[in-house]
């Protein structure tokens, strides 16, 4: 499980059929959260809306959560375990794929979520 993991992370952010350019991994990572345990996936679900109600800004709530994400799971399940290394490449990989949006928030540049209106 954990090395599919792994693989599903790596296949999203770099696709060999799109030129190596894919996602930034939140998606996936939120899927491996349900799939590790349910808890860890609410906990982050609720991370993320409090960070969304606070700041506006995906990208900051997407950082948190991967910052928060091998903590929570650590409490759930505490000693060592391989699934600790996933969370933590998790955390590393999401937060480092956000690298542009982390300087954009930084100089105070990243724009807020603004829904899109209809017709």
């Amino acid at each position: 499980m954990v090395v599919g993991c792994f693989g599903a992370l790596i296949g999203h952010s770099w696709p060999v059929f799109f030129r190596f350019r894919g996602g930034k991994c939140v998606s996936v990572a939120a899927c491996i959260a349900l799939l590790l345990d349910w808890r860890l996936f609410l906990i982050l679900f609720a991370v993320f809306m409090l960070m969304f109600l606070l700041t506006r800004r995906i990208s900051a709530c997407s950082v948190t959560c991967a910052a928060v994400y091998p903590v929570v799971y650590w409490i759930f399940h505490p000693g060592f375990h391989l699934e600790h290394v996933l969370c933590l490449f998790i955390c590393v990989l999401v937060i480092y794929l956000h690298r542009s949006n982390i300087q954009r928030l930084i100089r105070g540049e990243e724009a807020e979520f603004k829904p899109k209106k209809n017709g």
